[in-house]
């Protein structure tokens, strides 16, 4: 019997997901992909393979003071997509760090 285990490397995964939509002029709130299906989206693509586990995975991400609106979106947005694909049985697993990074302007 045939196991195949699905990793899917969710920052990579939900950029794709946007640039494909943008593509085709396809409008979504950021938070609406926190409500994915993807067991209807891999349904077609992995018909030929029994998937035995189905693992998601993403940076932790932290609180950070000077960004204070945007850590929390991103906080909320991370919880909400977690408790949408543990319904649709992936693992959800949280695994290193987004670390805060400084924009400088005019490289200075």
């Amino acid at each position: 019997m045939d196991k195949t285990v699905l990793f899917i490397d969710g920052e990579n995964f939900l950029h794709k997901v946007e640039d494909v939509l943008k593509k085709d002029d396809v409008r979504i709130k950021k938070g609406d992909l926190s409500k994915i299906n993807l067991n209807f989206l891999l349904k077609k693509t992995l018909e030929k393979y029994k998937v035995s586990r189905k693992i998601f995975y993403v940076a932790k991400l932290h609180f950070h003071p000077k960004t204070k609106e945007k850590s929390i979106k991103l906080i909320l947005f991370q919880r909400y997509l977690k408790a949408n694909l543990e319904k649709q049985g992936f693992e959800f697993l949280i695994v290193g760090n987004v670390r805060a990074q400084e924009i400088k302007i005019d490289h200075k």
